[in-house]
């Protein structure tokens, strides 16, 4: 038989092991990430760079839409009507013998039906069609660089608050160091204070020393908690998790040497995704011009229609 002291024991033990912590329900999240893994996980999960994608595949498919207009347009269409029954229209010619002396003047047709096919192809639209796919086409192109802009500046962000957050963790890491130190020599200082070596004024210079640093540390701490924020905000998962980063910067590389400012110039208008979309766009407005110029000519199409009509006796 168990002893009565050791009941409470065993129920809180139970307890404790049937019921978490609040702390373990929703434990933090750590997760390791290197640079490159950082910016696929951000492409992965950004929202606004998925609704940039989404308006490259409209563009793409106005496009395609806007060039089926150069094909021949073919139409069918067709009718079915019923009648009710109605005695045919007959006349009888007493002078004649008989059965050949009825005629049906109009006979009932009581089942109708029409079939209508059309061809229809343009020849000349006074450029219309031609502008037209020509603007949808310049338009895709400039939303495509909208697009590859987006993924540029969101990889950009990624890694500038990768690096930031490195740089906070490291800072970290000195002003912990910095503490111990500080730490230690004040440790000293109190035994030279109490072997009368040193005074009470020397000891309270070491203390402030020591809570500005743990002021900065505090600050620190917070800088690392933002920098992470920022960090799992940009990459699309939950801002409480803990990142461990396994990238570190690249040491002994060559320095890179540009010709000129102007060079640099020339390069930046050839290669910046947003400089070519205007450019697009500026191509697409010429586009609509002659587009709606197009009015101005005659419209030449060539049509051809093929009737069949089912009306036995008519």
């Amino acid at each position: 038989m168990m002893k009565p002291s050791l009941i409470p024991v065993l129920i809180v033990f139970l307890f404790t092991v049937a019921i978490p912590l609040p702390g373990q329900v929703s434990g933090t999240r750590t997760r390791s990430l290197s640079l490159d893994e950082s910016v696929t996980l951000g492409i992965e999960n950004s929202k606004s760079l998925h609704s940039s994608l989404m308006k490259v595949q409209a563009a793409n498919a106005k496009s395609s839409e806007t060039n089926a207009s150069r094909l021949p347009k073919l139409s069918v269409g067709g009718s079915y009507t019923r009648l009710s029954t109605v005695p045919p229209f007959e006349i009888t010619l007493p002078f004649l013998p008989a059965p050949n002396n009825t005629f049906s003047i109009a006979p009932s047709i009581f089942d109708n039906y029409n079939l209508k096919m059309s061809v229809q192809q343009p020849l000349f639209t006074g450029f219309k069609i031609e502008s037209g796919a020509e603007m949808a086409e310049y338009n895709a192109y400039a939303t495509e660089e909208d697009y590859k802009k987006d993924q540029a500046e969101l990889v950009l962000n990624i890694k500038n608050a990768y690096w930031n957050l490195f740089k906070a963790q490291q800072f970290k890491k000195v002003l912990d160091e910095n503490i111990t130190q500080v730490q230690a020599h004040l440790k000293d200082v109190q035994n030279m204070l109490n072997q009368g070596v040193a005074t009470t004024n020397d000891m309270l210079k070491v203390q402030v020393q020591l809570s500005n640093v743990q002021l900065a540390q505090l600050d620190m701490v917070n800088n690392v908690k933002l920098a992470m924020v920022n960090l799992n905000f940009l990459m699309g998962q939950p801002l409480d998790t803990e990142i461990e980063l396994t990238s570190a910067p690249e040491t002994g590389k060559e320095l890179i040497t540009f010709e000129s400012l102007d060079r640099l110039i020339v390069q930046a208008i050839e290669r910046r995704s947003e400089i070519k979309g205007m450019e697009y766009r500026v191509k697409a407005s010429e586009a609509a011009v002659t587009f709606a110029q197009s009015g101005w000519y005659p419209q030449v199409a060539l049509v051809g229609n093929y009737y069949y009509s089912r009306q036995i006796g008519r």
